[in-house]
C-alpha cells in the first residue's frame, strides 16, 4: 500500500501506526477473499468431479465418444476449454491419436491433418506420456520445449498451457490438455490438480470400457469356438459315417450362412481348377469355366497354398477376379492338401453380401479342409470298391449272358424256319393266322437283337483294348445312328470332344455311343423340343474322361434310376422292346475299366448319361 501528499511534510508516528493497521486489515480481507474464491472453485471442482464420476461409473457401459463428451463438458464449465484436446496412446503400437479436439470453441474432425495418428515424437504430449507427470506453462510453452529439449509441436505456440496424463494403475492411456493462444497465466496449479483428477476418472472409465469389450470379445470367441467345434464335430461325423461331401457342404452353408459352398479339384496337367461338388449353386457344372492357377480367389488360394479371405472381391480382385457365379461380394477359399502337403483342390465359400467372413471363419475353414480331404479319400476308396465289385459282377453276367445268347440264337433260327413252314402249309389262307405270325416275327427280331446284345460284352472283352480317339468313335457312332438323328429338331451339338485325350477301348465303343444316341432320340419322341447335347471333359482326379449325353426327353423317375442298368429293366411300355441296351453298354464300358451313370431331375425333365473312360 502506498500513500503520499502533494506538499512536503513529516509523517507522525500515530499516522504510520494507523496506515499499518489499515494495511494489515486489507491484507486479511484480500486473503479471506482469495480463500473464499479458492473454496468456491474447489466446491465447483468437486461438484463437476462428482458429476463426472456418477456419469462414468454408471451401470451403463458408455461409448468412447460419450466419455469424451462428458469430460469436455465438465471441464468447459470451470476452465477456459475453448482450445482443448484429448489424445490417446497405444503402447503396443507406440502411436498417439486424437480422440477429441476443440479449436477456438469449435470441435474439429479427428483423423485428418494435422490431427492424424502419429508415432510418438518429441512434443509436450509425448513428454507427459513419458514422465507420467502433469505440466503447467503460465508464460508461454516455448520455454517448456527448450527445457525438455523438444522440437515437435503442432501449429503456433500457446501463451498458456496445462496438460495431464490419463493414468490408470501407473499406465498412461493418453493426455488431456488445455491452452490459450493469446493470454498468459490463464491456468494455475489448482486447475492442474483439478484436471489431473478428471484425467484419472477418464482413464478409469476408458479402462472399464476396455475391460468390458475384452470380456465381450472373449465371450464371443468362446461362443464362436463352441460353434466351430460343433461344426467340426458334425463334419467329422459325416466323414466317419460316409454321409458324403454334399452333406458336408450343406453343413458349411448352414454354419457360415453363405450362399454357395464349392469343392474344386486341381487338374495337375493343365494347372486348372474345376468343380467337383457344390451346394447352393444349382447345376452349373458344364457352364462353369475352368479356373487357371493364380486367377480369382480360388486360383490364388491354390497357387499360394494359403487361405484367402476377401470381403469385397470385385474391389480387391480387379483384373483377376473370375466371376462364374453372379452377385458374389465376399469369398473365402482354402487349399485342400494331400498327406504330403501338395495342393489337390480348393474349398470355396461365397456370399452375396460384403463383409460376410471374419478371422474366426478363416480358422474354421482351415480346420474343415482336412476333413474334406478325408471325405474325398473315402469317396475315392468307396468308388474304387464299387467299380471293382460292379466290374466283377458284370463280367460274371457277361459270361452267363454269352452262354444264354448262344442258346437264344439257335432257338431264333429254328423259330424262323417254323414260321416259314406254317406259312407254306397254310398257303396264306387266314388273315388272322398271318397276324399271329407277324407278332412271332416281331418277337423273333427282339430275341435276335437280344442275343446279339448279350454276346457283345464278351466279344468286346476279347477284342484288343487300345488307345481310342473319342472324336473319331463318336463320328462313326453318329453315322451309324443317323436314321434316328433325322428325327431331331437340330443336329446334336458337340462340345469339348475334339480336345479329349485317347482312352482305353476298341471298336465296340462305336456301338456304345450309337446305342446311347438312339436311346436319347427315342426318349424325346413326344417332347416339344428334341435337342441332344454331347459334351466331353477331362477329370484327372481319377485320370478319366467324361462324355455327357444330355437330352430333353421324358426323363427318369427317382424309383427307376437305381435300376436303369439292370438286365431286362425297361422304361418302354411296348412289349418286346428294350431291357438290354443300357445293360450291354455298362457291361462293355466296365470291361474297359470305366463306368456309366444316369442323372435326371425327374419325369419330363430330360436325362443325362455320363460315360467315364480311363485315359490311356
Amino acid at each position: 500500500m502506498y500513500i503520499d501528499f502533494r506538499e512536503a511534510r513529516q509523517f507522525e508516528d500515530f499516522e504510520i501506526e494507523t496506515y499499518q493497521l489499515f494495511a494489515d486489515n486489507l491484507t486479511q480481507t484480500i486473503s479471506l477473499a482469495k480463500s473464499l474464491e479458492l473454496n468456491h472453485r474447489r466446491a465447483n471442482h468437486l461438484a463437476s468431479l462428482n458429476k463426472i464420476g456418477v456419469a462414468l461409473t454408471s451401470e451403463t457401459i458408455l461409448h468412447r465418444e460419450q466419455i469424451y463428451e462428458i469430460i469436455h463438458e465438465q471441464v468447459d464449465k470451470l476452465l477456459d476449454a475453448d482450445n482443448y484436446y484429448m489424445a490417446l496412446y497405444d503402447q503396443e503400437q507406440d502411436v498417439v491419436s486424437f480422440a477429441q479436439v476443440v479449436v477456438d470453441g469449435t470441435s474439429v474432425p479427428v483423423g485428418v491433418s494435422p490431427y492424424t495418428p502419429r508415432k510418438r515424437g518429441k512434443g509436450l504430449t509425448e513428454l507427459i506420456i513419458e514422465t507420467k507427470e502433469p505440466m503447467l506453462a503460465r508464460h508461454g510453452v516455448g520455454e517448456l520445449y527448450e527445457k525438455a529439449g523438444r522440437k515437435d509441436y503442432v501449429g503456433k505456440l500457446a501463451k498458456s498451457w496445462v496438460g495431464v496424463p490419463l493414468l490408470f494403475q501407473d499406465n498412461v492411456m493418453g493426455v488431456i490438455a488445455l491452452y490459450d493462444w493469446k493470454k498468459e497465466m490463464v491456468y494455475d496449479d489448482q486447475d492442474k490438480e483439478f484436471l489431473q483428477t478428471i484425467g484419472t476418472q477418464a482413464a478409469t472409465a476408458l479402462q472399464i470400457r476396455k475391460n468390458f469389450l475384452n470380456l465381450e470379445a472373449e465371450f464371443k470367441r468362446t461362443e464362436s469356438a463352441n460353434k466351430r467345434l460343433k461344426t467340426a464335430r458334425e463334419i467329422s461325423q459325416a466323414v466317419v459315417t460316409d454321409l458324403g461331401v454334399d452333406h458336408i457342404l450343406q453343413v458349411l452353408r448352414d454354419h457360415f450362412k453363405c450362399d454357395y459352398a464349392i469343392i474344386l479339384n486341381l487338374d495337375p496337367e493343365t494347372d486348372e481348377l474345376y468343380i467337383f461338388s457344390q451346394s447352393g449353386v444349382g447345376d452349373v457344372l458344364d457352364k462353369t469355366p475352368r479356373i487357371p492357377l493364380g486367377q480369382g480367389v480360388s486360383g490364388q488360394a491354390a497357387q499360394q497354398n494359403r487361405t484367402i479371405r476377401l470381403n469385397d472381391v470385385q474391389k480387391h480382385q480387379k483384373g483377376t477376379y473370375v466371376k462364374y457365379i453372379a452377385d458374389v461380394k465376399s469369398e473365402m477359399a482354402t487349399p485342400l492338401r494331400d498327406v504330403s502337403g501338395k495342393v489337390i483342390g480348393v474349398l470355396d465359400l461365397e456370399h452375396v453380401e460384403r463383409d460376410a467372413f471374419d478371422l474366426e471363419d478363416e480358422l474354421l475353414i482351415e480346420l474343415v479342409a482336412e476333413e474334406i480331404v478325408l471325405a474325398l479319400r473315402n469317396i475315392e476308396h468307396i468308388e474304387e470298391l464299387k467299380l471293382r465289385e460292379e466290374k466283377e459282377r458284370f463280367s460274371y453276367l457277361g459270361i452267363l449272358a454269352a452262354g444264354i445268347a448262344h442258346k437264344i440264337g439257335g432257338s431264333v433260327g429254328l423259330i424262323g424256319f417254323e414260321i416259314n413252314d406254317i406259312r407254306r402249309l397254310s398257303n396264306n389262307a387266314s388273315p388272322e393266322l398271318e397276324e399271329v405270325l407277324q407278332r412271332f416275327e416281331v418277337e423273333k427280331k427282339y430275341l435276335h437283337e437280344l442275343s446279339e446284345a448279350l454276346l457283345k460284352p464278351e466279344q468286346a472283352k476279347k477284342a484288343t483294348i487300345e488307345p481310342i480317339e473319342i472324336h473319331k468313335v463318336l463320328d462313326d457312332a453318329i453315322e451309324v445312328a443317323q436314321n434316328r438323328l433325322d428325327e431331331l429338331d437340330v443336329p446334336p451339338t458337340l462340345t469339348g470332344i475334339e480336345s479329349l485325350p485317347p482312352v482305353n477301348g476298341n471298336k465296340f465303343l462305336v456301338e456304345v455311343f450309337a446305342e446311347l444316341i438312339r436311346n436319347s432320340v427315342k426318349a424325346m419322341k413326344e417332347s416339344p423340343q428334341k435337342i441332344l447335347q454331347i459334351n466331353g471333359r477331362t477329370t484327372t482326379a481319377n485320370n478319366f474322361v467324361e462324355i455327357h449325353f444330355i437330352d430333353t426327353g421324358h426323363g427318369i423317375s427317382v424309383e427307376q434310376i437305381d435300376h436303369i442298368f439292370e438286365l431286362f429293366f425297361t422304361l418302354s411300355s411296348v412289349g418286346g422292346e428294350g431291357g438290354y441296351g443300357l445293360w450291354m453298354i455298362k457291361s462293355i464300358v466296365t470291361g474297359f475299366g470305366g463306368n456309366i451313370y444316369a442323372e435326371s431331375e425327374g419325369e419330363d425333365k430330360g436325362s443325362r448319361f455320363i460315360i467315364c473312360l480311363p485315359i490311356t
